[in-house]
């Protein structure tokens, strides 16, 4: 038997490290992991047991300022109508309710879109439990970004918070600023347009804050060193369309404390060791003490620990294989009813 291949979207190599992790994922699985073209479609052969695997498809239908891509519109129909016509197993992992930051006919062809992938999938793979509403959908847990275990500082008194991400609107970093607490220190570091850094700039030095917002690119090899650094990790964003926050996976691979701002994306996560959530300035203020009260008594080893146990490579790896496996054999019957 020829080695068994997985045609993969987006392609390896590139920045995303969710998308290197996947990928080693599959290849320890025993695929060799193939970009996604038509031919790479085609010369997929079932009784092999390839299969295709995308992520984030649907986002190619849009531009970097959020509007309609007809090119990406093209591709995603191309390569929908060879997966149904040439019947490849195929699981699309849904990552978000809509793409982020879309409007216009960007918006109305994201809904056609996941519609689509969700009627052509065989399977639909959800990192959050709550979206698994029917037999299509299943869950597997989201990967903990670095297999290697936390650098174990302990935490600091009083505690340094930090923003990670990219800057942008709907993540309302204007409006947490407006109530965080002017005797509590905070950093921002991340990329984002230059009118909202300064917005945010402007907001903290009227209030007389204690923050600190860097404009940087951080680069992943300074990651380990940078959450090191920073005792709890604020998740600020009340983005209704978001299935799971990627940076709540980071802190927990580098044992970090977590603030959250949202009841939804709290409830997912269950009791999570180290997360607080609020909604408005007082529950803030409740929330930052009982983060300094939980720093007293936990190390980042024990956080990280509890974590490995759901979303640990083992595991991921583990619930990986089954949905592949499912997905061909579902497709090696279908085979087999249509030559009876």
């Amino acid at each position: 038997m020829q080695n068994k291949k997985i045609v993969a979207h987006p392609s390896l190599g590139g920045a995303n490290r969710y998308v290197e992790l996947q990928g080693s994922c599959f290849e320890n699985c025993g695929y060799t992991v193939v970009p996604p073209s038509l031919s790479a479609l085609y010369n997929l052969k079932k009784k092999n047991g390839d299969v295709v695997i995308f992520n984030w498809i649907e986002s190619s239908l849009r531009t970097e300022n959020g509007r309609f891509r007809p090119l990406g519109f093209i591709k995603l129909c191309l390569f929908l109508s060879m997966i149904k016509g040439l019947k490849l197993p195929f699981i699309w992992v849904r990552h978000t309710i809509l793409p982020h930051d879309i409007h216009g006919l960007a918006a109305f062809f994201a809904k056609w879109s996941i519609a689509i992938l969700t009627n052509t999938a065989d399977r639909v793979v959800v990192h959050s439990k709550d979206f698994v509403t029917d037999k299509k959908h299943i869950y597997i847990p989201h990967p903990l970004y670095s297999h290697k275990p936390p650098i174990n500082q302990p935490f600091s008194d009083p505690l340094k918070i930090l923003y990670f991400g990219i800057y942008r609107d709907y993540k309302k970093l204007d409006e947490l600023l407006m109530i965080w607490p002017k005797d509590i220190s905070l950093t921002l570091i991340g990329t984002g347009p230059q009118y909202l850094i300064k917005k945010l700039k402007t907001i903290s030095n009227q209030r007389g804050l204690n923050t600190t917002i860097v404009n940087e690119f951080i680069r992943e090899e300074d990651l380990p060193k940078m959450f090191a650094n920073f005792d709890a990790i604020l998740i600020p964003h009340i983005d209704s369309s978001a299935i799971v926050s990627g940076v709540f996976f980071q802190a927990k691979t580098y044992g970090n404390l977590i603030l959250l701002r949202g009841q939804r994306h709290a409830a997912q996560f269950g009791d999570a060791d180290g997360l607080y959530n609020f909604d408005n300035a007082q529950e803030l203020a409740a929330a930052i003490n009982s983060l300094t009260e939980e720093s007293k008594t936990k190390s980042r080893s024990e956080i990280r620990e509890r974590s490995e146990k759901t979303n640990g490579q083992i595991k991921h790896q583990t619930m990986w294989q089954e949905a592949i496996n499912l997905v061909s054999k579902e497709s090696s019957d279908d085979n087999m009813d249509t030559h009876a």
